[in-house]
């Protein structure tokens, strides 16, 4: 399903019209998100349970003449006790070649100390820093002479993943990566937040006037908490 065809079932469960200022589409979309993070995290920390090929996307990164990915890596999942188990880096376009090396993605605390044996001098190491850079490392030169590399995760953020590979189509109407049983347990996060946004007291109506008030003591009391409640 679509971004926009979830968003379509959750207004319409709740009889929501599309023009409704309170519960927007953008605030939805944020609901749907944050509970997406939530379940795929939750749900596939456990390695018993095999991640939906769904709910992973793919982005094609060149690499610099410095051996560093020229964009930042938008935030990964993590959903394992391994850091770094939900993604896959493979070295594509390696000196102009059809070469397609998959690499070894490990923490930067330990990339300074691997490839340097004689049993991984031969492999290629990588490693996310703080602000989603790729950076290599190791015996292996080879890893100089990569021009680009895809990246294969499970995204906190599916828009701005889709924002790198799909410039100028439309998030909203391509698939979601989510599969159709955790969508389920989303709607189980999403459906109390906009229930209890919904539930929240509205004066619709407030027609007293001043003299009105003078003139009913128990109106004085209920403006008196209208205001309370509108200064939040």
């Amino acid at each position: 399903m679509t971004l926009q065809q979830l968003i379509y079932e959750i207004r319409e469960s709740f009889n929501l019209m599309s023009d409704d200022s309170q519960i927007t589409n953008d605030l939805i979309a944020f609901f749907i998100k944050s509970a997406r993070s939530t379940i795929l995290q939750q749900r596939y920390s456990d390695p018993r349970n095999i991640v939906p090929s769904i709910a992973y996307q793919s982005i094609t990164v060149n690499i610099g003449i410095n051996a560093q990915s020229t964009i930042s890596i938008p935030t990964v999942i993590k959903t394992t006790g391994n850091p770094n188990a939900p993604i896959k880096i493979t070295a594509k376009d390696i000196a102009d070649t059809h070469l397609s090396i998959p690499l070894n993605v490990v923490t930067m605390e330990r990339l300074p100390f691997v490839g340097h044996n004689i049993y991984t001098s031969d492999q290629i190491f990588c490693a996310l820093d703080e602000q989603g850079t790729i950076i290599f490392n190791g015996h292996n030169n080879l890893y100089k002479l990569i021009n680009k590399v895809v990246v294969r995760a499970i995204f906190e953020d599916p828009e701005a993943v889709y924002a790198i590979t799909n410039s100028g189509q439309d998030f909203w109407t391509s698939k979601y990566p989510l599969a159709e049983n955790d969508w389920l347990d989303v709607r189980k996060i999403v459906d109390p937040k906009i229930t209890e946004i919904l539930g929240i007291p509205r004066d619709t109506l407030n027609d007293e006037t001043n003299e009105q008030l003078e003139d009913n003591p128990q109106g004085q009391v209920n403006q008196k908490y209208q205001n309370r409640y509108n200064r939040y």
